[in-house]
């Protein structure tokens, strides 16, 4: 019984072989070369295919890698800036070397304008008075005649302090009357 098994199993492979080492037709060998290439280049298809999955993943990896760099700068960067910020404070113009706010901000307006108006006091030369508040960091944000406007922007920790000083002048270049007022704001 095995051998009734073995013998049409020769046969079969006898013709196979038999049928591969035949002279084939010009149209036969064309198709056979074909799928010969189609295999050979299959495995490089393969390797093409495991490729393209590796380089997703990469693009995939940017992708969430960006991201991942903003929220570092914003979640580590920004807390270290801001807390600089909050605990420094910019220095007050030479001319105001004296000048000592108070406590509360409540009273730094009419500290500061009395301050104002002891440092320039009226019937001094306003020339002078207007090249130092100049010199020293306050800008002029309005002049018309006889009258000066000057600012000066001071960072204090959490706060902004808008520092502004009003000047009128005589006809003889004295000081006529001259203000200070303080603008403030917190975060």
């Amino acid at each position: 019984m095995v051998m009734g098994f073995i013998e049409p199993a020769l046969l079969v492979m006898v013709f196979l072989v038999g049928g591969y080492f035949a002279e084939l037709t010009p149209e036969e060998r064309a198709a056979r070369d074909a799928s010969e290439e189609a295999r050979r280049a299959e495995p490089e298809a393969r390797r093409a295919a495991r490729r393209r999955p590796v380089s997703m993943t990469r693009g995939l990896l940017l992708i969430l890698a960006v991201p991942l760099a903003l929220a570092g700068v914003k979640y580590i960067i920004a807390p270290v800036v801001l807390f600089h910020a909050v605990t420094t404070a910019d220095s007050y113009p030479s001319f105001m070397a004296d000048f000592h706010p108070p406590r509360l901000y409540a009273d730094l307006g009419r500290s500061f304008d009395e301050f104002i108006r002891r440092r320039f006091p009226v019937r001094s030369n306003a020339q002078d008075a207007m090249a130092k508040i100049s010199l020293e960091g306050f800008r002029v944000v309005s002049s018309r005649e006889g009258l000066q406007r000057f600012i000066f922007n001071h960072h204090a920790g959490p706060c902004g302090e808008y520092y502004s000083i009003a000047l009128r002048q005589n006809s003889d270049s004295t000081i006529a009357e001259i203000s200070g007022e303080v603008n403030v704001h917190c975060l």
